[in-house]
């Protein structure tokens, strides 16, 4: 395992603190508008599979989309986009010829016993895109910090 493949604590804060500075004092986080500013495109689309709550891809020209799955209700809309977010952020890295999509499923976002099949590095993106997402929606919140399982 090499340093890129891995997320810690601080890479998630600075991160998070970077992209959420500009928007400080702005409730709710205006989601849309960061991905907007970050040059990400954001489509609700008709995905196939209830499942998939939606995904970020690297297109030919190098540009990124988070599709979002149509069926899902607000809430999980607003949270899927921001895990992407979170991906685009903190995991460019791992887009590349070979790979130009990460995908996001119910049954596995935000519920760590789930991702069993995941690999320790796909484990660690997943929570670290999960605690990008809760930070970016709950900026006032310490949640980590206090040790709450979300799943």
């Amino acid at each position: 395992m090499n340093a890129n493949d891995q997320t810690n604590d601080i890479d998630v804060n600075t991160m998070y603190q970077a992209v959420r500075s500009k928007y400080i004092g702005i409730y709710p986080t205006p989601i849309l508008k960061i991905a907007f500013d970050l040059g990400i495109k954001v489509n609700r689309s008709n995905i196939d599979g209830d499942d998939i709550l939606g995904f970020i891809e690297k297109d030919n020209h190098g540009k990124f989309i988070i599709h979002v799955n149509k069926k899902n209700n607000e809430s999980e809309e607003t949270f899927t986009i921001a895990h992407e977010i979170g991906h685009f952020v903190l995991h460019q890295d791992v887009f590349n010829d070979d790979h130009n999509l990460i995908v996001d499923y119910k049954k596995t976002m935000n519920n760590q016993k789930n991702r069993d099949n995941y690999s320790e590095i796909e484990q660690n993106r997943e929570r670290a895109a999960d605690e990008f997402a809760v930070k970016l929606l709950l900026p006032d919140s310490n949640v980590f910090d206090k040790g709450i399982c979300l799943s």
